[in-house]
């Protein structure tokens, strides 16, 4: 069955990433030079269209919370910020190999897996015999990480079907998850769980720094609909739909910390404390 692709899908999104790197060797940059690069930064993400939430600039370290877009990739915005920031300095080698990457939202990951392990009584399903809403969860772990890096960017996703017709049941839901599980091992992202619903689906997804967002949900739309087309077409055919998805979606980055406690911490920062007193020290640059 031949499906009308999803092709330039719209997204309400929030995508704020905490991002850290150090001097080469650890040099210590002057007062005067942690001055000419705060400005720098900010006049490149300006000029790069990177929208600046917090930053602190350190004897040692550089500590960014940027909001970015779905089609922006990690890996080019860190390239970016080390190359032009790098230059203001003057020094022939500013920075050190490597850096870490953290996605952080309004609401910690824990929260919102907590959410999806609730979906029958926010949807009211748990007032059914038998529930129509389905949870997957990966079983091993990957590791997403390029050397010299330390990254965990994690986005909840959230798909519909056309005009919210109910058409997963446990069969095709089964298989579709099954199907995402080969196509994020073909394409180098993971799937960490997912909570199925008849006419929508919620996923939590870690992706590559080489990775954006919005190409990796084109990935799981447009894979999953062929996918559901070729096997499931009958069911779609009943119920009269052109294409599985909705053209529009949500991406969310979520972490183990929150955007407010990441703000608080870049605060804590500017004191120049290293490592401050209940601070976890994955947040401490490479």
């Amino acid at each position: 069955m031949k499906l009308t692709p999803i092709e330039n899908p719209t997204f309400a999104y929030q995508l704020h990433h905490y991002l850290c790197w150090q001097t080469h060797r650890l040099r210590q940059l002057s007062s005067a030079e942690q001055h000419v690069l705060q400005r720098e930064l900010s006049r490149v993400c300006q000029q790069y269209d990177l929208h600046l939430l917090k930053a602190t600039v350190q004897s040692t370290h550089l500590r960014v919370l940027l909001s970015l877009k779905p089609e922006q990739r990690i890996s080019r915005t860190v390239q970016t910020l080390k190359s032009l920031t790098g230059r203001a300095v003057g020094w022939e080698h500013p920075w050190a190999r490597g850096y870490l990457a953290r996605t952080t939202g309004r609401v910690k990951k824990s929260a919102i897996a907590e959410y999806l392990r609730h979906q029958e009584t926010h949807h009211e399903y748990h007032r059914r015999v038998r529930s129509p809403v389905r949870r997957f969860r990966r079983k091993l772990s990957v590791n997403l990480s390029p050397r010299h890096t330390d990254v965990e960017l994690n986005y909840h996703v959230v798909l519909s079907t056309e005009w919210r017709q109910g058409l997963f049941d446990s069969s095709l839901a089964e298989s579709l998850w099954a199907y995402w599980q080969r196509v994020a091992n073909k394409r180098g992202f993971g799937i960490d769980r997912a909570t199925i619903l008849p006419d929508h689906i919620h996923l939590i997804v870690t992706l590559h720094p080489a990775q954006a967002p919005a190409q990796v949900v084109s990935w799981l739309m447009n894979n999953g609909q062929y996918f559901l087309g070729k096997h499931y077409g009958q069911a779609i055919i009943h119920r009269r739909m052109k294409r599985v998805w909705m053209p529009s979606c949500y991406i969310g980055a979520v972490g183990e910390w929150s955007t407010a406690q990441l703000e608080a911490y870049l605060r804590k920062c500017g004191g120049e404390v290293t490592n401050p007193g209940g601070e976890p020290r994955s947040l401490e640059g490479q």
